[in-house]
């Protein structure tokens, strides 16, 4: 291993804090698959890709792995997925639960003895 490789493992790492995005839990977030007919060579190929939409921005996004790939020369007008948003909503993981959050029953007792 080496510094440089180091460096770009850390630029593109899915751990790395400047990666993590909010958006990917968030309500908003539109996903769709696309065909691709363009490899990073510029071979034409197929392929299929991952669009990104906020539907509360109206923009379309792009995640860093479009930069890991060297395919910002793909992603037209999109903007790279922010890592704060203040549009951002929590999807409800939850849909049949009162409120958006699941309940214990009255009778459940925390206590480990």
């Amino acid at each position: 291993m080496t510094k440089q490789s180091m460096v770009r493992h850390e630029q593109f790492c899915k751990r790395n804090p400047k990666n993590r995005h909010a958006c990917f839990d968030c309500q908003h977030l539109v996903r769709a698959t696309e065909e691709a007919a363009v490899d990073e060579h510029g071979n034409l190929v197929t392929a299929k890709r991952t669009v990104f939409t906020c539907a509360a921005l109206g923009k379309d996004l792009y995640s860093y792995v479009a930069e890991r790939k060297n395919m910002l020369a793909y992603v037209g007008d999109a903007e790279r997925v922010p890592l704060q948003c203040p549009s951002y909503e929590l999807e409800n993981l939850f849909p049949d639960a009162p409120f958006g959050t699941p309940s214990l029953p009255d009778s459940f007792d925390s206590s480990p003895f």
